[in-house]
């Protein structure tokens, strides 16, 4: 580490067969930290997704002056909030009023998918989840099922899939679409990787998308303009939420208190090939 420099440890969650944005999530830091001139140096520490506390002795002043987290499970928050903290904390897209966070609102997005294919006229949707017990996923989903019943939309039990996380567990999802009688008009997935598992399924069996069904996927990896059709999606602003985990971290740092501060970032529709815009 470089003589005057204070290392800020980010804390990332892995989850097995995840392909986890975590390089928009450390080039947004880094970013923040040079262009704001920080004397700061970032130390990543993986762990793994739902054993936060398997960390706890590098959550201390004598590893960091302050620490930044990205995705917990709802049993990290439960016991991270039960810990005598000597350090300040940012948490990455969750907020519950105990720490400093950077978030955006899932159950907007969840409801502005609804209202996408509601604008498209689509009535017959559908809904491919993770199976993981994961806060902002289950906003998605529960925002999603809202905006189905506010806007008129059909969703069937037997279009609401529920899979591992991952392309393996979109894959397994669209298999389960392919042996019902009838698909959805649209799909909505919570996830970007899931949402490719599901395009790689469709093409092999030879189910066109856009032109036999439309998906909209959420999140925002860099790779979504790169496949083929390329992947519309409610997009989070990564590296812009990660490079605001720095600033307030930096501003807990030189006020020497613990800010229990809140920034809210607007969720964003990036259209491309597997969902069109809307005609107005």
């Amino acid at each position: 580490m470089e003589m005057g420099k204070k290392t800020v440890a980010v804390f990332m969650s892995i989850i097995e067969n995840s392909m986890s944005p975590a390089g928009m999530v450390i080039s947004g830091a880094m970013r923040a930290i040079r262009e704001n001139g920080m004397a700061l140096e970032l130390v990543v520490c993986p762990f793994v997704y739902g054993h936060l506390k398997e960390k706890y002795e590098r959550l201390s002043s004598k590893f960091c002056c302050g620490a930044i987290i990205f995705a917990l499970s709802e049993r990290d928050m439960q016991e991270l909030e039960k810990q005598k903290l000597d350090i300040p904390i940012v948490v990455y897209n969750w907020t519950n009023g105990a720490f400093a966070s950077v978030y955006v609102d899932d159950y907007s997005g969840g409801m502005q998918a609804a209202g996408v294919f509601a604008q498209k006229g689509f009535r017959r949707v559908g809904l491919v989840s993770s199976c993981n017990p994961n806060k902002s996923n289950a906003l998605r989903v529960q925002g999603y099922k809202d905006g189905c019943r506010r806007y008129g939309l059909e969703l069937r039990d037997e279009w609401q899939v529920c899979r591992s996380l991952g392309i393996d567990g979109g894959r397994a999802a669209a298999e389960i679409f392919l042996a019902e009688n009838g698909l959805p008009e649209s799909l909505f997935v919570t996830n970007d990787e899931m949402a490719l598992g599901i395009l790689q399924a469709f093409h092999r069996r030879k189910i066109w998308v856009p032109e036999k069904i439309s998906i909209l996927s959420y999140g925002g990896n860099e790779w979504n303009e790169m496949v083929t059709p390329s992947l519309s999606c409610i997009r989070l602003p990564i590296e812009k939420m990660s490079g605001a985990c720095i600033e307030l971290l930096q501003s807990m740092l030189e006020s020497g208190e613990r800010m229990h501060i809140s920034r809210i970032f607007p969720l964003e529709i990036e259209y491309r090939e597997s969902c069109t815009r809307p005609e107005e």
